[in-house]
C-alpha cells in the first residue's frame, strides 16, 4: 500500500456545525486532537470545511450533502466520512454517497446501509485517527472506533497503515543454491522505529518449525536463529519464511522468505 510507513504530516479536519450530524461527535474532537498532537499528527477543529487544501489526512464531518472533491488533495491513507443516513444506500440518490470520498482521493470511507438515526455509535468515532496513528491498519482502526458496526459499510483499502514501523528483514545462511545436511538460518531486522522486534517464528512451506511433522529443527535461545536438519525434509524445492513480531500496544510484524532446494549427498 502506497501509504504504509509514510508517517504522513498532513492534517485531520474535524468539522463542527449546527447540523445534528455534526453535533453527534463534536464532544470527541478536542480530546482526540490533543491525543494526535502527542503522535505528531496535526488536527483542526473548525466549522469551516477545507477548500482546496493540500495534505488532507482525514475529514470527520456531519452533513447530508458534501462535495469532497472541492476540499482539496487527500493523502494516501486518508480516512473520511460525513455521518449521514443514506451514504451507503446506493439505490437512492438522496444524500452524498460514501464513494464520493473515494472518488475524490480518500483511501477509506464508511456509511450506513439503512437509517441509523443520529446515533454516533453507529459511525466511526474521532478515535479512529488515534488508533491509526498508533500503528493500527485502517480496518483495525475503524472497528475499534465503531461501537455498533452492523449497519456500517466500510469501503477502501483495509490494510492501509501509514504509521506502520519502517522495518526490513534479511535472511542469512541460505546463500547456496542447494542446501544439505544441517543448515543454520538467521533473521535480522533493520528498523528506524523505536519498536523492538523480539519474537521470531520460522515456517517451512507454511508450517511452523520446530513443529512441522517429521522436520528436525532447533531454534536457538536468542530466537532469531534456527538450525534445520534438511535430511528430514523431502528433496526438492521448499520455502522458508521468517516472521518477527514487534513489542508494543499494537503488534507489528515484518517477514522475509527464501526458496531453497534441498539436495541429497
Amino acid at each position: 500500500m502506497k501509504s504504509d510507513g509514510t508517517r504522513p504530516t498532513g492534517t485531520v479536519f474535524f468539522i463542527t456545525g449546527g447540523d445534528i450530524r455534526a453535533k453527534a461527535r463534536e464532544w470527541q474532537f478536542v480530546g482526540v486532537k490533543a491525543r494526535l498532537a502527542k503522535s505528531g499528527v496535526g488536527a483542526v477543529v473548525t466549522n469551516v470545511p477545507p477548500a482546496g487544501r493540500d495534505g488532507i489526512l482525514g475529514i470527520l464531518a456531519g452533513s447530508a450533502d458534501v462535495v469532497p472533491a472541492q476540499y482539496g488533495a487527500y493523502l494516501p491513507g486518508s480516512i473520511c466520512d460525513h455521518l449521514t443516513s443514506y451514504a451507503a444506500v446506493f439505490d437512492s440518490g438522496y444524500q452524498t454517497k460514501l464513494t464520493a470520498w473515494i472518488e475524490a482521493g480518500a483511501t477509506v470511507s464508511a456509511g450506513t446501509i439503512t437509517e441509523p438515526t443520529s446515533r454516533w455509535t453507529k459511525f466511526p468515532s474521532a478515535w479512529v485517527y488515534a488508533h491509526y496513528a498508533n500503528g493500527c491498519t485502517a480496518i483495525e482502526s475503524m472497528y475499534q472506533a465503531v461501537s455498533c458496526p452492523l449497519q456500517l459499510l466500510i469501503v477502501g483499502e483495509p490494510l492501509a497503515c501509514p504509521w506502520a514501523p519502517e522495518a526490513a528483514m534479511t535472511l542469512s545462511g541460505l546463500e547456496k543454491e542447494e542446501v544439505s545436511g544441517v543448515i543454520r538460518v538467521s533473521a535480522e531486522v533493520r528498523t528506524t522505529s523505536e519498536r523492538m522486534f523480539t519474537r521470531h517464528v520460522f515456517l517451512l512451506d507454511g508450517r511452523t518449525i520446530p513443529g512441522a511433522a517429521g522436520v528436525k529443527a532447533k531454534q536457538e535461545k536468542e530466537g532469531n536463529t534456527i538450525e534445520i536438519d534438511t535430511t528430514t525434509i523431502p528433496a526438492g524445492r521448499h520455502t522458508i519464511r521468517a516472521v518477527a513480531y514487534g513489542a508494543g500496544s499494537v503488534r507489528a510484524q515484518v517477514f522475509a522468505e527464501r526458496e531453497i532446494k534441498v539436495g541429497r549427498r
